[in-house]
């Protein structure tokens, strides 16, 4: 092909690519067609501007009035089974993906191989028989909380926090929380207030539903991206303790309860298992003095 040939087709490349261009950003922000039936959609920013910041839920139970809802067992099936090659998968998160993305974790892990393994390994761990072995541990932490709450009833909300994430560690990874104070638990429950102030809405700019955003600096959007990486070394730090701690404890102890990962929960019987008679007990002799 000669130049001239080729100077004559440029022109004709960069109309084609100029109206592929403006197909394609014209279809940002519009409604696929196998989605369900909802608001209008508005060019770019499909329904974002239509979303209220407090209290979302209540234009979702609206819009589920005037679209219908898809909460039958029909609707599910064909989401979960019929089409469970297109909805296998989550929505991207770049946030979460920053925060958890080296963690191997179930909940946000992109289906695929490391998904798959993950979830052969959950369903392992759930099955009735590794189940079981965790019966002693529920025991001990509920015998904790009810001995918790009937000797400081007034921070109720403390104690329940206790029991749940010591419970989950326990589990887990045999490590224990035997006050709500616990420096682990107080690093948890900071992670957890973090994250909830990062994805309250507008806590961080929409940047997966408009990539073009991740390219603002961090100081004008909000510091996401510090933030981000503020809640990734400190879950980093709770998952290094936990497995530091579940190490030392699994070595040589008094008393062993296994645990889902086959680790054990390490300390006398008074540190581990709070005997429930000894509660009994205690509660009755406290009624008696009432």
């Amino acid at each position: 092909m000669s130049l001239p040939d080729i100077q004559a087709t440029i022109p004709l490349a960069l109309c084609f690519a100029r109206t592929y261009a403006l197909f394609k950003l014209s279809k940002v922000g519009s409604r696929d067609y196998s989605l369900p039936p909802g608001p209008p959609t508005i060019p770019l920013l499909g329904n974002i501007t239509m979303i209220p910041i407090t209290n979302p839920y209540i234009k979702f139970t609206e819009w589920a009035k005037q679209y219908g809802g898809n909460e039958s067992l029909e609707a599910l099936n064909e989401v979960f089974e019929i089409n469970g090659a297109n909805t296998a998968n989550r929505p991207k998160s770049e946030p979460m993906n920053r925060i958890a993305g080296t963690q191997g974790l179930l909940a946000f892990a992109e289906h695929g191989p490391e998904w798959r393994s993950l979830r052969r390994t959950a369903a392992e761990l759930m099955k009735p028989n590794a189940m079981n072995r965790t019966v002693l541990i529920h025991e001990a932490e509920s015998t904790q909380l009810l001995l918790d709450c009937l000797s400081e009833p007034d921070i109720l909300f403390y104690h329940l926090q206790r029991f749940t994430i010591s419970t989950t560690f326990s589990t887990v990874g045999g490590v224990r929380l035997p006050q709500f104070d616990s420096p682990l638990s107080n690093k948890w429950f900071q992670l957890l207030g973090m994250l909830a102030k990062l994805f309250e809405p507008g806590g961080i700019p929409p940047v997966d539903l408009l990539p073009i955003l991740k390219f603002i600096p961090d100081q004008f959007a909000k510091n996401w991206r510090a933030r981000c990486d503020t809640c990734r070394d400190l879950l980093d730090e709770i998952v290094g303790e936990l497995i530091d701690v579940s190490q030392q404890r699994s070595k040589s102890t008094p008393l062993k309860i296994p645990t889902l990962f086959g680790s054990e929960i390490a300390g006398s019987k008074e540190q581990v298992l709070l005997s429930t008679d000894f509660v009994l007990k205690w509660a009755r002799s406290q009624s008696e003095l009432c």
